[in-house]
């Protein structure tokens, strides 16, 4: 009797000091529950009646800003003479050669490494996480759910952190070979040199990993306490929408790599 009322005398006193001091707007606490721990994790995260995403998304800008300088660094290292020149290069006047090294400088310049990819992939992964996370709660409300949208933004954005140890992992390879990653996620598995619909296939392929498979395995658990569905349409609707979202991203790297020449394996969505 003595230690319950120690304890019920705990519980009171942890929740007058929540009641007493102002929720924490950084929750570093919650990273390793939610990625090992993760439906008791999300339990926690869908009663709360505000926005707790900063914290995930601040340390995937970190990830994204450490990965393009380091990516960035190793492409810098290359010059128009280490860079393979096309086929018939011999045969260029030397007009024509002279603008394709101007073309390799430029390539190696600090906008072109640094800040262009920069920007794009901050902006992507802000912009990818309203269009994910809008998409889910969409398409869930559709189905039946009860989630509330700021829930739901909230459970996206933590359900996200996989793709931190994915650009960790990645700017350490990068690190120790000094080179860039050519093929990321599954794209090694088409054919180098291919053109057509399969740049698609290879933009497609190169968000596929174990990160991305994480991070939609957290998605499903954390819409599923929040929306209150069942399982299986659960799964659908998320389903549904990260691939369409994925295919919109790899229909800009398509793009890109049709009318701007630049690997369409470089996603530019978180």
């Amino acid at each position: 009797m003595v230690e319950d009322t120690n304890l019920e005398e705990s519980f009171a006193s942890n929740e007058n000091e929540i009641i007493e001091h102002p929720a924490k707007r950084l929750r570093f606490d919650w990273i390793l529950p939610v990625l090992f721990r993760p439906k008791k994790a999300f339990a926690t995260i869908t009663d709360q009646n505000r926005a707790v995403w900063l914290t995930p998304l601040l340390l995937l800008s970190l990830a994204v800003i450490l990965n393009v300088l380091v990516s960035g660094s190793a492409q810098a290292s290359l010059t128009p003479v280490n860079q393979a020149p096309p086929p018939d290069f011999e045969y260029y006047s030397p007009e024509m050669q002279d603008q394709f090294y101007q073309a390799m400088q430029a390539t190696t310049s600090p906008v072109f490494v640094y800040i262009f990819p920069l920007l794009t992939r901050l902006g992507g992964l802000w912009l990818g996480w309203l269009i994910l996370g809008g998409g889910i709660h969409l398409l869930l409300t559709l189905l039946g759910g009860r989630g509330d949208t700021g829930v739901t933004m909230n459970i996206t954005a933590w359900a996200s952190l996989p793709l931190v140890l994915r650009d960790l992992v990645r700017a350490t390879a990068v690190l120790i070979s000094r080179q860039s990653i050519q093929n990321p996620g599954l794209s090694g598995f088409v054919t180098d040199g291919a053109g057509g619909w399969a740049l698609f296939a290879a933009a497609f392929l190169s968000l596929v990993d174990l990160y991305f498979i994480w991070q939609i395995v957290l998605l499903i658990l954390g819409a599923h306490q929040a929306s209150e569905l069942p399982l299986s349409k659960t799964i659908l609707g998320v389903l549904v929408i990260v691939i369409l979202v994925s295919g919109l991203r790899a229909l800009i790297g398509f793009g890109v790599a049709q009318f701007g020449n630049m690997g369409a394996s470089r996603p530019f969505f978180f």
